[in-house]
């Protein structure tokens, strides 16, 4: 029974966790939607991390900023489509 109890703990801190960095990378985002040049790019980031939780992996800061850059010309492409 003490294994319940740890693996739904766990489960929970992983949670608040991820929780916590996606609410700061949205708020990021919603900073970066001001200026027009990083509008697309700024959501094609937070794509790129919703992306990866939906998966299943852990999400750091380098995996929003890579996004933005590996996404910036065709987040802008797309735009014009």
């Amino acid at each position: 029974m003490k294994n319940v109890f740890g693996v739904f703990w766990n489960g929970i801190k992983i949670f608040w966790d991820e929780l916590f960095v996606l609410v700061l990378m949205n708020l990021l985002t919603a900073i970066l939607l001001v200026p027009v040049v990083t509008f697309p790019p700024a959501l094609a980031g937070l794509w790129n991390v919703a992306n990866l939780l939906s998966r299943g992996e852990s999400i750091e800061w380098r995996d929003y900023f890579n996004g933005f850059k590996r996404y910036f010309w065709k987040s802008w492409a797309f735009t014009f489509i």
